[in-house]
């Protein structure tokens, strides 16, 4: 189930549930690139500029699972290091593990059980972007339509 975990992956990519990272103090004085930044600075990681940042993904706006997966599509390939939906370094979210698993787990459940189609005679509703700190997301209707 490669694609599926590819999938999750992808969600939590594409569509930032925390858009800015959680502050940091900086211990020592340290420079990123061409900035100095001193001690004691608060810093925060903007999640979604680097999620959606076209150096690090081709095609950053668009959905596609295959991002996270080996040339022949078999395989998970290594998790790039800037995939950083549950933050970064050695305080990263400890839940990180139980939230893919979770949502792994949920969205093979629902797939396996239903077909996701949009309402009959409408496109797929647009998922929108975010505005906020935390995003929330607005309802859209869909059908679910049981596999037999």
């Amino acid at each position: 189930m490669p694609f599926t975990m590819a999938s999750v992956l992808e969600i939590t990519r594409w569509k930032v549930m925390i858009p800015i990272g959680m502050p940091r103090g900086v211990q020592e004085d340290t420079s990123i690139g061409k900035y100095f930044i001193p001690k004691g600075t608060m810093v925060l990681a903007n999640v979604m500029g680097v999620h959606r940042d076209p150096e690090l993904w081709a095609n950053p706006d668009d959905f596609d699972p295959t991002r996270f997966l080996t040339a022949d599509r078999t395989e998970l390939s290594k998790k790039p290091e800037y995939h950083i939906a549950f933050s970064l370094g050695k305080r990263n979210c400890p839940g990180e593990m139980l939230g893919n698993v979770q949502m792994f787990l949920y969205l093979a459940t629902l797939l396996q059980k239903f077909s996701v189609l949009p309402v009959e005679g409408r496109p797929l509703p647009d998922l929108g972007c975010l505005t906020t700190t935390c995003s929330h997301p607005s309802v859209k209707e869909l059908r679910f339509v049981s596999r037999q």
